[in-house]
């Protein structure tokens, strides 16, 4: 149904074209009339009008004022002007204004009927012109998550592992895939964040990563799609018209290129390229990649698919030399020759994952005999969250697996000293707890976090020397500084209470009394000396 605005200033014409209308012709659902411009602007302004037929000539303003009052706005409303002259300089304003056909006065019927069948047909157009664009649009925000979706369901579904259940997911997807088409995929893995990042600026640094890749494989001779696997991994696919302008020279620059671009936003990554693929055997080269990621444990680098059929030969570490070196006390030297062992691991290029598991083991197994030489239990070395998650960690990468051993090295010499000298760590702490009385949160634990010690084992050192708790020591010493300062000093009760580690002052002075037998104030006027 169509809407058509009437505009002439003789209501009598306006009452001979509503006549002459064709109804059957042409669906009308609205029909309006105006007596000159300014009413007609208002309808125009208002409503939707389809067709729009104006006379020409007004007292208000003219039928060509009005187009062009609509042309400046972008209605899109057909026009047709009606006229009582045959003059050719209004035939060609209205045709530059967009006009679909003139008239002359009286409006024949026929005439006019014909051009209002032709005003639909131009509509119908249009209708369906902007349906096509719409849905042109709609396909184009949706087609990158078809894409994906597309992309995940061959990588990840196994029952996608016939040629027919592949064609049946690409025709029931309506994706713009062949089972001829070639394609080459390239696994990049975020390895780890070189600084702690918030969850936004991690989701930030994703993003940059993303712009990285479309700017680094952006090529007329191939199209580059980016497929999310997961928080860490991201496959790269590259389509290619011409298959032979790729080389593997151009993929490991372009990589090197993707790797120091996210070293940039402090973000170690690796590039694993795999090898041209039609979408059936797409998933197998994927399956691939992901071994190639697993057994990878170097930071940085760009591994090629046919490296992962090469053999490792590196020698067994020198657990021996190093238990001689840590016995010796030697610690430096030790990790000096660890880190020596790692090197040679990283310069043979061929160090997995597998081999960092065997060395976490054999390495576990030297710090075990170790600590069961001084009758020490493991678990006073290896049970705390912060040492388990460096464990777990170790095996991802020569890194990990370093900053592994010089925590676990440090905690077992450490342990093993307080072993040796006991004398020493009980001095230690003595003097930890003089210096730091005024602090109130003092405890075993964090006397015990700056001997590097278990709290329990602390203790029990700790009280073999002295035949105190480290607990009963710190209300000893709190309460003799705080005699001190009330006999030698004018310092208020309250400030004394803060000196040796009490904020409220009630609960001050009940200890006092508990352990001196008195008040401070008591104690004050019976022992400071009078001036």
């Amino acid at each position: 149904m169509y809407s058509i605005l009437i505009v002439d200033d003789d209501n009598h014409d306006i009452q001979k074209v509503k006549t002459i209308i064709d109804h059957g012709a042409i669906p009308v659902d609205d029909l309006y009339t105006a007596n000159n411009i300014q009413q007609a602007k208002e309808i125009l302004s208002s409503r939707q009008i389809d067709i729009l037929l104006c006379d020409i000539e007004m007292p208000q303003g003219t039928g060509i004022e009005l187009l062009e009052w609509g042309q400046e706005r972008s209605q899109d409303t057909l026009s047709v002007l009606l006229t009582c002259h045959t003059d050719f300089k209004y035939a060609r304003q209205a045709l530059r204004l967009g006009c679909i056909d003139y008239l002359l006065k009286p409006v024949d019927p026929k005439e006019l009927n014909s051009v209002l069948k032709k005003a639909e047909t131009v509509l119908k157009k249009k209708t369906e012109t902007l349906r096509i664009n719409d849905y042109q649009q709609m396909w184009k925000r949706i087609t990158p998550l078809v894409m994906e979706s597309f992309w995940l369901n061959l990588i990840n579904n196994m029952e996608l592992s016939t040629e027919e259940a592949i064609k049946e997911m690409i025709e029931g997807m309506n994706i713009p895939v062949t089972m001829d088409m070639m394609f080459f995929p390239i696994l990049l893995t975020i390895q780890r964040y070189q600084k702690k990042l918030s969850a936004r600026n991690q989701k930030i640094t994703e993003h940059v990563i993303k712009q990285s890749i479309n700017r680094i494989f952006t090529e007329e001779e191939f199209s580059t799609q980016i497929i999310k696997l997961n928080n860490t991994d991201y496959i790269i696919i590259l389509s290619f018209e011409n298959p032979e302008h790729l080389t593997r020279e151009f993929l490991r620059e372009h990589c090197e290129e993707l790797v120091r671009s996210c070293n940039k936003v402090y973000c170690d990554v690796s590039c694993f390229i795999g090898e041209f693929s039609s979408v059936s055997d797409f998933s197998n080269v994927i399956a691939v990649l992901k071994t190639l990621k697993n057994e990878n444990v170097i930071l940085n680098q760009v591994i090629e698919i046919h490296e992962a059929e090469k053999k490792a030969e590196v020698n067994t570490p020198n657990t021996d030399l190093w238990t001689t070196l840590l016995k010796k006390g030697k610690e430096k030297e030790a990790l000096e020759e660890i880190f020596v062992y790692f090197k040679v691991l990283s310069r043979t290029g061929n160090i997995n994952a597998s081999m960092l598991k065997q060395f976490r083991q054999d390495f576990l197994q030297m710090i075990y005999l170790l600590l069961n030489q001084n009758n020490i239990s493991a678990s006073e070395i290896f049970n705390d969250a912060f040492t388990i998650e460096l464990e777990d960690k170790a095996v991802n990468s020569i890194e990990e697996m370093g900053i592994w051993v010089k925590h676990t090295i440090r905690k077992t010499m450490e342990r093993i000293n307080a072993v040796e000298r006991p004398n020493d760590v009980v001095e230690a702490v003595k003097e930890y707890i003089a210096l730091h009385l005024d602090e109130e949160d003092l405890s075993r634990d964090t006397i015990a976090q700056y001997t590097f010690l278990s709290p329990d084992y602390l203790s029990k050192v700790f009280k073999k020397r002295t035949g105190f708790s480290i607990s009963d020591y710190l209300i000893q010493e709190r309460f003799k500084k705080a005699r001190e300062l009330l006999v030698s000093t004018d310092l208020s009760v309250s400030a004394v209470a803060s000196a040796v580690g009490y904020s409220h002052f009630s609960y001050f002075s009940k200890m006092f009394k508990k352990v001196a037998g008195c008040t401070p104030i008591e104690y004050r006027k019976r022992y400071k000396p009078q001036s």
